[in-house]
């Protein structure tokens, strides 16, 4: 919720009316969702975590590397130097951990479950398209390869391109 290395900035994400070093009578905006944001593009893999959670962070960021696809995970963390109104027991006792019946194939239930930014916080999967495909396997001039594409990066030599410069 804030910009820790700017000493204390508000963020897009800082709660309305709180208090930061450049916003010491609050902030006066509404905060943005980055869940909801990125829900909205359509995405194929959305997450939210938090880093006191460690084992369900490195979760939520292997089930992201594990995707087929381009992979979104919103982690939360304290900042206890800057941000006071958000300390540690703010997010446990808000965090609510997705339950085995929400269905991760719906984007709109996911909207929605993600929407709660201030009592029950929903961490887990929220979305997941199990069809997606990554974006370099729907190029036209990758259509037929069936190598990786690290399998392809070969040595060129430019030597004749930069013996004019020099």
């Amino acid at each position: 919720e804030n910009y820790g290395l700017t000493t204390g900035q508000a963020s897009s994400m800082t709660r309305k009316d709180c208090k930061m070093n450049a916003a010491p009578d609050g902030v006066v905006l509404e905060p943005m969702n980055a869940a909801q944001f990125v829900l909205n593009l359509k995405p194929t893999f959305v997450a939210r975590s938090f880093s006191g959670n460690p084992e369900h962070l490195a979760e939520m960021i292997r089930a992201g590397l594990n995707h087929n696809g381009f992979a979104f995970i919103e982690c939360m963390q304290v900042c206890t130097t800057y941000s006071k109104d958000t300390p540690q027991e703010w997010y446990w006792d808000r965090l609510r951990e997705i339950g085995p019946d929400h269905d991760v194939n719906d984007l709109r239930a996911a909207y929605e479950l993600a929407g709660d930014m201030s009592e029950n916080i929903a961490t887990g999967i929220l979305y997941r398209d199990a069809e997606s495909v990554p974006f370099h396997e729907k190029l036209i001039q990758r259509q037929g390869r069936t190598t990786p594409l690290t399998k392809e990066v070969e040595h060129v030599d430019i030597s004749s391109l930069i013996e004019p410069l020099q």
